[in-house]
This record gives structure tokens, C-alpha cells and sequence, in this order.
């Protein structure tokens, strides 16, 4: 008897679940949602991460602790940390972490969202 009610109660959480998913979204849909301004902040930074030299990437290090030390927080110094990481990748390695086309890829695929 408990099985069956187990089952019952699996089976309505399903459909719950996949109603909700219509109006709201997955999970990975609504956290792919919140990141897309911090995206957009990345590549806006992309051409003055360009600009810089070798030496003033290397000097971005210190002036990124100094922020974090005077009390800014690290989501604030995000974007610009990434830029200049995806930047400096650009560089060395001659590619770049990709903060668009990837993302639309996975959220269009629903890649990684679990199934």
C-alpha cells in the first residue's frame, strides 16, 4: 500500500513539476536568466581589456585585491575579472572562454539542466 501511494505521489510531483516548468521555466532556464546581465557586462568590457597591456593586466591583480580589501564585495568585481581572465586566455592561448555563443547554445539545448 505505501508503494502505491509512493508511486501516486511521485507521478503528481512529475506533473506538478512540468506544469510549473511552463509558466516559470526549468531550474537551469530561471539561473541561465539571472546571469545574462553579468554576461552582457563581460563582453562590454572586452574592448577596453584590449587596450591594456601585458603589465597593466598584471597590475589589474593588485588593484582587484585593493577593492576587495576596502570592502567590495567579489560579485562586483566579477565582470571585470573575467574579462580580463578571458582576455589574457585570448593572449596565451589563442582562444577565449566564450560568455555568449555558449550560453545560448546551452540554454537552447538545455544542456547540463538535468532531465
Amino acid at each position: 500500500m505505501k508503494k502505491l501511494v509512493d508511486e501516486n505521489y511521485e507521478k503528481d510531483r512529475s506533473m506538478i513539476d512540468k506544469i510549473l516548468s511552463l509558466f516559470f521555466g526549468t531550474k537551469h532556464e530561471r539561473d541561465v536568466k539571472k546571469l545574462w546581465p553579468v554576461v552582457h557586462k563581460i563582453n562590454a568590457l572586452e574592448p577596453d581589456m584590449k587596450k591594456l597591456s601585458n603589465d597593466e593586466m598584471r597590475a589589474m591583480t593588485s588593484k582587484f585585491r585593493a577593492r576587495i580589501e576596502k570592502g567590495e564585495s567579489l560579485e562586483s568585481i566579477l565582470p571585470e575579472a573575467f574579462a580580463l581572465v578571458r582576455e589574457a586566455s585570448v593572449r596565451t592561448l589563442g582562444c577565449a572562454t566564450s560568455t555568449s555563443s555558449s550560453w545560448e547554445a546551452s540554454s537552447s539545448t538545455r544542456e547540463g539542466s538535468p532531465r
